[in-house]
């Protein structure tokens, strides 16, 4: 089994992985709905389904897990090896879950997760630390990306392993209309520099729904599209949090405002958030969540902001 907190993760891994042999890919709310199905147990709502906004508030952190382990008490399947990726997004309950379906004797679990962007959770809640292995070197992104990118880590082992140089630009705007004009022009830019739509990701700090680009099928004449299966000549567009554990040969991150300025953020997360007056706690997930959106790119990365954004950028050290 391999699984993750993130759909959108978990069903690239499951393309790229779908002819291998005894093995199961799905996210880990999928997998505690599919088992829950397989055991009888009614009343499930898919979380992937068209019915997943009608559930109630505990549904993915306490029904959901809880029925795993139910249903790991009336099926007889389990996993010789679980692999979980992302694993710094897992609440405590989850780790308990997925242990039932392992099997007893001899089972192999491996995890991983990135403490830098564990964007929910103070404190580490893993179900084991040791061994532990520090992967250290960044392999995903080009050197003028990674300069950016160690600002924002915590990691003093961070250390660059691209050759490529790379390109890191700001492009400013001044409303949202000119927003969606510059966004535009850089899409016909990189197009004509021999980038294809499937290589490009627009990533916003915002919800989709929430996006300025929210509705809008073309920019500039370039299809948009927010399923992955849906890319091959459309640009994907996606949610900085939903994207994590994804990567883009080139990423243009908007609405960045609704990440580093702390009162858009709070705003942003609403109810999610929960530490009324702790500003450091909040300027952690700013910090965070910038750091997974500009980490999806590969080799380029384009920030499309006004200068109150950029202002704040520059005091995190991102300029």
């Amino acid at each position: 089994m391999f699984t993750c907190p993130n759909r959108l993760l978990s069903e690239y891994v499951k393309s790229q992985l779908q002819d291998v042999d005894n093995l199961e890919v799905m996210n880990f709310h999928e997998l505690c709905f599919n088992w829950g199905v397989k055991a009888g147990i009614e009343g499930l709502i898919d979380p992937d389904g068209p019915d997943r906004r009608m559930v109630p508030a505990d549904y993915y952190k306490k029904i959901l897990p809880e029925t795993l382990v139910d249903a790991s008490g009336i099926l007889e399947e389990r996993f010789e090896a679980v692999i979980v990726d992302e694993a710094q997004e897992m609440e405590d309950i989850y780790w308990t879950a997925l242990q039932y379906c392992l099997v007893e004797e001899d089972p192999i679990f491996y995890i991983f997760c990135d403490p830098d962007q564990s964007i929910w959770h103070l404190e580490n809640c893993l179900p084991f630390n040791e061994p532990t292995y520090h992967l250290s070197k960044n392999l995903r992104n080009s050197r003028e990306i990674f300069e950016a990118l160690k600002q924002l880590s915590e990691d003093t082992d961070y250390q660059n392993g691209c050759d490529n140089e790379g390109e890191f630009k700001l492009i400013k705007h001044k409303t949202e209309e000119d927003l969606v004009e510059k966004l535009g022009k850089l899409l016909s830019e990189l197009i004509g520099r021999g980038y294809s739509a499937k290589d490009i990701a627009i990533v916003t700090g915002k919800s989709l729904d929430a996006s300025i680009l929210a509705g809008l099928h073309k920019v500039n004449g370039f299809d948009l599209t927010q399923d992955l299966y849906d890319t091959a000549d459309k640009v994907l567009f996606s949610s900085a949090r939903r994207f994590r554990g994804m990567e883009a040969t080139v990423v243009i991150m908007i609405e960045v405002d609704y990440i580093v300025e702390l009162d858009k953020l709070k705003e942003e997360l609403g109810s999610r958030f929960t530490y009324e007056d702790d500003k450091d706690t909040l300027f952690r997930i700013a910090r965070e969540t910038l750091l997974i959106g500009m980490s999806r790119a590969q080799h380029g990365l384009y920030i499309i902001t006004d200068d109150k954004t950029a202002k704040r950028l520059k005091e995190m050290s991102i300029e």
